[in-house]
């Protein structure tokens, strides 16, 4: 274990080793077998932003948010950084981007506006197609961190709700634990 020099929110394994991060001061490398951190992409964030959520995809781009650190009361944003650490902006107007993941086909990227307490279901190939996956309007908790297991069920850590949901590929909810 080792110390981090910045405050970190969301890491990824590479297939060359080690991690890509998202931190307050840009993505990094970090080698924790060796204590080793390196600084790769600087990214000077909004003053009052922080990153938030990340998760690699199909490809070995590494997809990460930022949010407003005041509960998202101003919208944060969607990066996606290639292999060769190129980024983009991927989606604005999301005030706390969660859930990260992706179908196992690659043909859809889940997200969440927590803020919104609602899941949604982007085409990879299209981002601006959109609908609404799932939400927890009127139930407890707000949608947070996700993974997709074996099968392409979204499991979704639920905020304040004290409760991990497993969704159906259809947005149905399957179980609640």
């Amino acid at each position: 274990a080792f110390d981090l020099p910045v405050r970190a929110s969301a890491a990824a394994p590479r297939s060359q080793g080690g991690l890509v991060m998202a931190t307050e001061k840009g993505l990094m490398l970090v080698h924790p077998d060796k204590g080793v951190v390196e600084l790769i992409r600087p990214f000077a964030l909004p003053a009052g932003f922080r990153t938030n959520d990340g998760k690699i995809d199909l490809d070995g781009n590494f997809w990460w948010s930022t949010m407003d650190d005041d509960g998202g009361k101003r919208p944060g944003a969607v990066f996606r950084t290639t292999p060769k650490f190129e980024t983009e902006r991927m989606l604005d107007g999301i005030h706390i981007p969660n859930t990260i993941s992706m179908s196992h086909d690659g043909k859809t990227l889940y997200m969440a506006d927590s803020k919104l307490k609602t899941l949604f279901a982007h085409d990879m190939a299209d981002l601006s197609k959109v609908r609404q996956f799932a939400h927890t309007a009127g139930q407890p908790g707000s949608p947070d961190g996700s993974a997709v297991d074996a099968l392409g069920y979204l499991w979704n850590a639920q905020w304040g709700g004290w409760r991990v949901v497993r969704y159906a590929p259809d947005g149905r909810i399957d179980m609640i634990v």
